[in-house]
This record gives C-alpha cells, structure tokens and sequence, in this order.
C-alpha cells in the first residue's frame, strides 16, 4: 500500500471517530472547524514520540498498571483518538530539553512553573499531586504562615506550592538533586522542610522515622502533558489532547483510571 492510501485511511478514520463521537454527544461540534488542523498531527507522521522520565511513582512506575497513573490516562487519551504512539523513557534531566529540541512531541506528567511556562504548552490537568510537609523535630508550625522562618529544600526541577510561594522567600529556599537528598538535608539539620508526594514510598523508610509530617494542608498540585512551543503544531498537539482528555472524561474512562489507582494505593503493603 501507498502512503497517499494510508494517511487517507488515518484520515477517515479519524472523521468517522468524531461522527461516532458528535452521534453519542461526547464530541463539541464547534471544534470541528480545527479538525483539518489538528489531523495533521497524524498523517505527516503517523505514530507520536512522547516521553517520560524514569520514576514518579505512582504517576510514572513500571511496576503499576500500564505504566502508571499518568502514563495510563495519557495512553487512554490517544487511543479514544486512534493515534498511533510510543513512549520513551529518559532520565529526568533530559526529558524536557529533548523534547524542546523536537525528539519528542510531548513530555508527562509536569507541574507548571513560570520559567517552563516560556517554552511549553500545557494540557489540561490530567493527575493531582497529594502534597505532605516533612520537618525537622526542631519544626513547630502548624499552619503555612507559621513556615516562613525556616528553610525550603526543593530538589532541581521542582517548584513550591502557591501557598508557600508566599511566605518562604528565596533566600530560605535550598536545593538538591533529589527528594531523597532533600529528605537527609533536613534530617541532618541542613533544611527544616521539604514537600514529597503524599504515595511516595521513601516516606516508608525506617532511617526517616525521626522527621515528622506537619497537619498543614495543602493544595493538591496538578499535572499536565506539555509540549515545546518550538513544535511546528504545538497549539494544535494540546488542543488535540484536551479534546481527548474531555472524550475520557464524559466516557467515564478516566473515572475508570481514577478509581483503579486509588483503590492500588490504598490496598498496597505497608
């Protein structure tokens, strides 16, 4: 077969998904005006190059259902669209400066932040991070304004919350590579605080037994699939996703997904 005849088969495929969709309400048919746009998405290359990093459990893990709680509903999202796509896995560091440099159409899952904000699109949230403030015993707040004397670590790529945004300046904040590294700056006494995932299992570590998890609450932190403003169909890539996402979501397959990993995670060991 040619390739005219199989971008011509992509292509019907695609309108004859949305009709099905328009057909079952699940499809806004004021975006049908964009359709030749984002189809083009397809047919030059028929099979997307997404990337990841290589652990963020649960949202990326190899030892979870498809990959992890993001991995999941990013893959659900281009199979409701009939794409065709893989994912690679690289380390963290590289993940988002290959994917500026085009070796990849889009990265997941990243939380938003003013610098990456100049060079990345962002979907609509496709997970929600559960965040728990891990102190020093020295640590005495009880609330986030009572935070603003002690020090921040953050490991490299990370942001804060909006909420200590506020009130812990940059001159309190330190950095390391990892959350473990930050975990032993403040059991050493290098750093009062740091912010892990609420599912991360370091938390489960006997040597972090003397650090406390303050009864502060914090705002869940979202995560989006991103990608590089540089990508010739940058706009269209994202809002394609967003479609797919909204599909996902009224379809109930991503309740499905929700559901699935919290019922993992709250029936895992230990």
């Amino acid at each position: 077969m040619t390739k005219d005849y199989w971008d011509f088969k992509l292509v019907y495929n695609r309108y004859m998904f949305m009709a099905l969709l328009i057909f079952i309400g699940f499809y806004p048919i004021n975006s049908i005006a964009n359709d030749e746009v984002l189809l083009q998405v397809s047919v030059d290359n028929t099979s997307l190059k997404l990337a990841t990093g290589t652990q963020y459990s649960p949202y990326i893990d190899t030892r979870l259902p498809n990959g992890g709680w993001s991995t999941a509903v990013v893959s659900a999202v281009f199979k409701h669209l009939q794409i065709d796509f893989s994912v690679e896995t690289w380390p963290w560091s590289r993940v988002l400066v290959n994917t500026q440099v085009e070796l990849a159409d889009g990265a997941f899952p990243y939380v938003e932040t003013i610098s990456r904000q100049q060079d990345f699109y962002y979907s609509q949230p496709i997970n929600y991070v559960p965040v728990k403030v891990i102190a020093h015993e020295k640590v005495l707040a009880s609330n986030i304004e009572g935070l603003k004397n002690y020090t921040l670590c953050l490991p490299y790529g990370y942001t804060s919350t909006p909420e200590l945004l506020k009130v812990i300046s940059i001159n309190k904040t330190t950095q390391a590579p990892s959350t473990r590294d930050c975990l032993n700056k403040v059991a050493k006494g290098w750093a009062d605080i740091v912010l892990v995932n609420q599912y991360n299992e370091i938390l489960k570590e006997q040597k972090y037994n003397e650090l406390k998890g303050l009864d502060i609450e914090m705002r869940q932190v979202p995560l989006y699939f991103i990608v590089a403003k540089k990508h010739p169909r940058a706009q269209a890539l994202i809002e394609l996703f967003n479609q797919g996402l909204n599909v996902i979501k009224q379809n109930n397959v991503l309740d499905e997904i929700n559901k699935q990993y919290e019922l993992l995670l709250k029936t895992e060991p230990g």
